[in-house]
């Protein structure tokens, strides 16, 4: 055994002791299940776990007992079983353990697509999101408000929301409970049984959207980890999200603290193997591994491998709920560049984009568009209105609306096809944000309190944006714009001094011809001239060789002859 072996098995007695002073009124109490109690009393191991968690601090690691005791006793995990939840829940696949990472440790793995059903906090509810065929619903009790789902042979499970009904659910402190008895249920079973090995969360947004994420149960599960299972995460994987959730993403890491942040890695399609090899890789993540997820029944489960029957009513109600649940998201929806410091994060709310629209033309659609949104991050519902210096330019879609505590609205701006190019660069958006009393059911209600809305920080927010014009690869249209038309200037100005060149050359050229022509002609006046006088002195018959003997001896002087 090695000193740091040994410094922690010192310190277990130490922890029991302190655990069981500090908190006596606790244990008295029956605040803690006796289960988990006697764990801590009796397996080393298990109290080094919380010690390894905070570092071999004493007083953290008593402090974190009593905290996940107190979740355990809350969530009674001890005597959670397969039976305690609805066979669909276990059907859809939303959670598993399976494979993995390149050393070997497990891969818990939450899955967040848009073909895997939604595990939801915000509306206490688990509900099926887009599936081909929904799994067959339980049998209903005779009350239906109750939502009582019951197995035919007896077997009973916690009151839950069934699929068709989650449209219309309210809060309910059940169902809340039971979302977060079944995360739970999931990790604990790993955690007891290997104590001692650490697990990978990997969170698959492979074609997530808005729908497929809740603020409150991502924090929970985080949660978890941190203050309730200790030194069980490894590290937690975020794989391919998507940039509309960058919002959602950016509230989460703000509400955690910075030994959460730590554990949560962001990684993209091409980085995911630096952690999973290719043939532990699932292969819609370009690795090899082809496996499906099946929910099969252990033998001592009580759950029957059939599900009961519904009658023809009941399907077709449930059919038709889930499909009013599928939301069709736009083509042009989606942003053609976003960053994940793309976010303005306000008082109670965040805005993305945080400083420029970029309107792109998507493929197939004539229009150029952007998305706004906006993601309440406060326990109170908020009112949001958007303006633009140029109303004819532009439509905003919703343009005021309301926005529920911890949920995300979208809004579509839509440059109108008349507006001039050049002006976009010069267009501004407002985004007003103010908290509204639950009263305000409808945006309709929204006009009075706009006018009489206080511009106070803490229940009033603003945030200006500007426009970009972006090309079909996403450049700059406006930019590239100026700076085409200054290369044109240039290129311009480049040809009027080869042309005024051109110009000068082509005088000299003129003037040369002028001078060849008139040299020309000077020539051929002269050889006329000549040839004139050559034929007169021949028809003069005289010669006009002066050294011809017929005129010498004219010539001679007298004093020779």
């Amino acid at each position: 055994m090695d000193d740091n072996e040994e410094e922690l098995a010192s310190k277990v007695p130490d922890v029991r002791h302190k655990f069981q002073s500090q908190f006596a009124d606790n244990l008295s109490k029956g605040v803690y299940d006796d289960v988990d109690v006697e764990r801590i009393q009796n397996d080393d191991h298990y109290v080094e776990c919380f010690l390894i968690h905070q570092k071999l601090n004493v007083d953290k690691t008593v402090n974190m007992i009593d905290s996940s005791l107190k979740f355990r006793k809350e969530m009674d995990l001890n005597n959670l079983t397969e039976k305690s939840f609805p066979r669909w829940m276990h059907e859809m696949g939303a959670i598993y353990y399976h494979s993995t990472d390149k050393d070997g440790s497990k891969i818990c793995k939450f899955c967040c697509s848009e073909r895997i059903p939604r595990l939801s906090l915000n509306q206490h509810s688990l509900y099926v999101g887009v599936v081909e065929k929904p799994p067959p619903p339980p049998l209903i009790g005779e009350q239906y408000g109750k939502m009582e789902p019951k197995y035919p042979e007896g077997g009973h499970c916690q009151s839950v929301l069934r699929p068709q009904g989650v449209s219309k659910t309210k809060k309910d402190p059940d169902n809340l409970l039971l979302v977060k008895k079944f995360v739970g249920w999931w990790i604990d079973r790993h955690f007891l049984v290997n104590l001692s090995e650490r697990i990978v969360v990997l969170f698959d947004m492979t074609n997530a959207g808005l729908s497929n994420v809740d603020i409150d149960l991502v924090k929970f599960q985080i949660s978890c980890f941190s203050s309730y299972y200790p030194a069980l995460l490894k590290y937690m994987l975020i794989y391919d999200m998507p940039w509309i959730l960058n919002t959602i993403w950016k509230v989460i890491r703000n509400l955690l603290t910075p030994d959460q942040q730590k554990f949560v890695i962001m990684v993209k399609p091409n980085e995911i193997q630096q952690y999973i090899p290719p043939e532990k890789l699932w292969s819609h993540m370009g690795g090899q591994d082809t496996f499906q997820y099946q929910y099969i029944p252990s033998e001592d489960s009580g759950i029957d491998i059939t599900n009961g029957d519904a009658t023809e009513e009941e399907l077709q109600t449930s059919n038709t709920t889930v499909r009013k649940r599928v939301k069709v998201t736009k083509k042009a929806s989606v942003r053609p560049r976003a960053r994940d410091e793309d976010i303005f994060v306000g008082s109670f709310a965040a805005i993305s984009p945080s400083e420029h629209f970029l309107f792109t033309a998507i493929e197939g659609d004539k229009e150029y568009t952007d998305i706004l949104t906006i993601a309440n991050m406060s326990e109170q519902q908020i009112a949001f209105k958007v303006k633009t210096t140029s109303p004819d330019g532009y439509r905003v879609r919703p343009s005021t609306g309301l926005i529920k505590p911890q949920n995300v609205a979208e809004i579509s701006i839509y440059l109108q096809s008349g507006h001039e190019p050049s002006l976009v660069p010069k267009d501004r958006f407002l985004v007003m944000i103010m908290k509204v009393d639950d009263a305000v059911t409808s945006a309709n209600q929204l006009a009075p309190l706009w006018k009489a809305a206080p511009k106070d920080p803490i229940s009033y927010m603003d945030h200006r944006l500007c426009c970009q014009l972006m090309t079909a690869n996403g450049e700059d249209l406006t930019t590239m714009e100026i700076a085409n038309i200054a290369a044109l200037k240039d290129v311009i100005t480049q040809l009027n001094a080869q042309v005024e060149q051109l110009v000068k050359s082509q005088r000299v050229v003129d003037r040369r011809v002028t001078c060849l022509f008139i040299f020309q002609i000077m020539v051929a006046v002269t050889v006329g001239l000549f040839i004139t006088v050559v034929v007169i002195l021949s028809l003069l018959d005289i010669d006009i060789n002066p050294f011809s003997g017929k005129y010498t001896a004219a010539c001679t002087p007298w004093r020779y002859q």
